[in-house]
Order: C-alpha cells, then structure tokens, then sequence
C-alpha cells in the first residue's frame, strides 16, 4: 500500500503557507476536519458541561463522544480519558496530587531521554515530598531504557513511549510490572508514538 503524501499534506491548510512546522509539541497543526469540526461547535453554541440547557447539553455530549474516540484510539475506557490545557499541565496536576501520599523512603523513576514535561513536575514534587529521584539509564546504541534499576524502588516510576530526540519507541511490554515489585503507580506517555498500545 503506498501512502499518499500529497493526500495527507492537502488536509492541512496551514502546510499550503509553503513552511516547514518543526516546532512539536509547541504547536500541532490540524487537518481540516478538526478545523470544521471545532468551528461547527461554535456556530451552534457551546457553554460549560453539566448543565440544564441546549448549549450545556451540545458540550457535554462533545466531551463524552472525544472520551469515547481517545479511548477507542489507545485501547483504554472512556472515563479514563482525561482532557487539560497541555501535557505538562495535566502532569503537574496530578503530580501534586500522587505526591501527596508519598513518604521519606519512596522515590520515583524517570528518564533524561524523556520531554522535560514528564521530567520537571516530578522532580519538583519529589522535591517537596522529600523523596528521592532514581534515573533510568539509557542504552546510547539504541536508544532504549536497558537497565531500570526499579526492584529496589517505591513510589512511581514515569516513562514515555517515545524519544522524540532519537525517535526509539520504549517496548513497555517487554518490561512486565512483575519486575517492577514496589512500583506503585507507571505513568507512560505515547504523545508521539505510533502504533496502538491498550491501556486497559
């Protein structure tokens, strides 16, 4: 099957400016479907969700069917499916909420291959918390996290899917919970991996 560029970059409006969008995660251009879709809302009116009138109704309903089609997307639930401001964000959030069961003697492991968006917030927290930071260490040849050192380590442990320094993907399935024993919570990011992970 040959994979059509001209169709894929013809969906983008913002590409036909003739600019090359090297910028990430600091601003995702969108096909023009996203574009119609969120202007669609607007024209028919849209307020907070929850509530007891059309406009509230319309939103609550936008909400419910996004859930269902990230979930359907990555394998998960729709109620597990939580929408924020940004990636960072969404992780300072729920850092300073885990953080706050946390104890001298917990620490949690993160990667230097990893977006300082799931790096900084649990450094801060661990900081305020007074646990300590455990680093996995990376394989230079590959690119891949080969030695976790997380048998000894309680708390949480954050990693993402993909490098986007190297572009590696982290086969999260070759590294079973199993031998992670004290390791309470994972976060795993797969903002920019792609294929389809199940998160049930």
């Amino acid at each position: 099957m040959t994979f059509n560029v001209s169709r894929v970059r013809a969906a983008y409006p913002a590409l036909g400016t003739g600019n090359a969008y090297l910028d990430g995660a600091a601003g995702t251009q969108v096909p023009t479907a996203v574009i119609d879709a969120v202007a669609a809302a607007y024209r028919e009116g849209i307020s907070n969700t929850d509530g007891a009138f059309a406009a509230s109704e319309r939103s609550t309903n936008i909400v419910a069917e996004c859930r269902a089609a990230v979930a359907d997307l990555v394998g998960g639930v729709p109620s597990g499916v939580v929408f924020g401001p940004s990636t960072t964000e969404l992780i300072y959030r729920l850092s300073a909420a885990l953080s706050r069961r946390w104890v001298p003697g917990d620490s949690i492991v993160l990667s230097r291959l990893d977006h300082d968006a799931n790096i900084r917030p649990w450094v801060q927290a661990a900081d305020r918390a007074g646990v300590a930071v455990r680093w996995a260490e990376v394989d230079v040849a590959t690119g891949e996290l080969h030695d976790l050192n997380c048998r000894s380590c309680l708390g949480l442990g954050a990693l993402g899917g993909c490098r986007e320094q190297c572009g590696s993907i982290e086969r999260l399935a070759m590294r079973p919970i199993a031998g992670w024993p004290n390791v309470a919570t994972l976060l795993y990011g797969r903002s920019r991996t792609h294929g389809r992970v199940h998160f049930k």
